[in-house]
């Protein structure tokens, strides 16, 4: 089943060079230096006969400044609208294909600087850079997690996707597997150390956003930092550093490296250890159980939300067998990337202008 992942990659692959770009391994960066690649082969057949692409972390915003997906120019939306349409003509040409993005499709907390029951979309639709891939979305009735900076869709959808309600959606069961591969965004355990929509994580985070869209672009470490604090506290001393301290720019934090599981079984990974994968597991799985009647138990857990991609695994809560968590990365600080996955074989891909050495 590997020569079926790397056929359909290959599919992929050119489709995605006719508009422009290509893919290139993405690497997990780890906690004494080094990286690991992020793809897994593997010891059955996971995905099965099915193609699965995901999108994670997009964080489309107002289109300023302070925009951590449009980053001062139109480059991340003509990679994004070249990504869509290659997902559209892949899915036409090479059946059956599941397409999902993993939540934080828009960031309401940076376009109105609130965590909106009021749904203010409008500043996030207006930008002309986005209007092709907002018609590609609709288009595609692309499947939505909701994110922790775009909850608002609980409330109410934008415009363009107010029919399909049955699209967004807290998590998703993927591949007709009856609960064995689950998707949803990956906050959702930060809420068993402290809600992450607090008003002080969004004001953070808002402040953060302003400083980057009325000052200078040279705020985005400012911005990044604060998505990565969250808190007023930490805020409020990082900006005092700032105007009164010389201090290096924040630096990527990696993760450690983690063993494979020792069952028995072939795992071709270098596993990494992400943050509450336990937790995640855990929350997926009752997810799961009240999705179906008779779940089968989870296998793969598919996320988001750390904007650092990685694949890992920590053991099922009843069975006590090996559950992979595969991180999919983001659309932010420079980033883009999307996981590719079918037979036995699942991989996160940088999305690379092509040609690109």
């Amino acid at each position: 089943m590997a020569n079926t992942f790397y056929d359909r990659l290959h599919q992929f692959r050119l489709i995605l060079q006719h508009y422009g770009y290509d893919i290139r391994l993405a690497s997990a960066q780890l906690e004494h230096g080094g990286s690991a690649p992020v793809m897994i082969q593997f010891p059955t057949q996971q995905i099965g006969q099915q193609s699965l692409i995901v999108l994670p972390d997009v964080h489309l915003s107002s289109g300023n400044d302070g925009d951590v997906f449009f980053d001062g120019s139109g480059e991340n939306p003509r990679r994004l609208t070249a990504v869509l349409k290659a997902m559209r003509d892949f899915s036409q040409k090479s059946q059956p294909t599941t397409l999902l993005q993993l939540g934080d499709w828009y960031d309401v907390w940076r376009s109105v600087g609130q965590d909106a029951t009021s749904s203010q979309y409008s500043l996030i639709d207006a930008v002309s850079d986005y209007q092709e891939l907002l018609g590609l979305d609709k288009a595609l009735e692309l499947a939505h997690c909701y994110g922790n900076h775009d909850a608002s869709f609980t409330h109410a959808l934008p415009d363009r996707r107010v029919a399909d309600q049955s699209r967004f959606r807290f998590g998703f069961g993927l591949l007709n597997s009856n609960g064995r591969v689950y998707a949803m965004h990956g906050h959702q355990a930060d809420s068993i150390q402290g809600q992450p929509n607090s008003p002080g994580d969004i004001r953070a985070v808002w402040l953060g956003t302003l400083a980057a869209t009325y000052l200078s672009s040279s705020f985005r470490n400012l911005e990044e930092y604060m998505d990565k604090q969250g808190n007023l506290e930490g805020a409020r001393d990082w900006l005092l550093n700032l105007v009164g301290l010389n201090r290096d720019d924040p630096q990527p934090q990696g993760r450690p490296s983690q063993p494979g599981p020792n069952d028995g079984q072939t795992w071709a990974a270098r596993f990494v250890k992400r943050e509450s994968m336990a937790s995640l597991v855990a929350i997926a799985q009752a997810a799961t159980d009240r999705l179906y009647n008779n779940p089968t138990p989870l296998e793969l857990l598919i996320v988001g939300h750390s904007h650092k991609p990685c694949i890992g695994w920590t053991s099922h809560p009843k069975t006590q067998k090996p559950v992979v968590v595969i991180d999919c990365g983001a659309w932010v600080y420079g980033q883009a990337q999307l996981m590719f996955a079918a037979g036995s074989v699942a991989a996160v891909y940088d999305i690379v202008k092509f040609g690109t050495p």
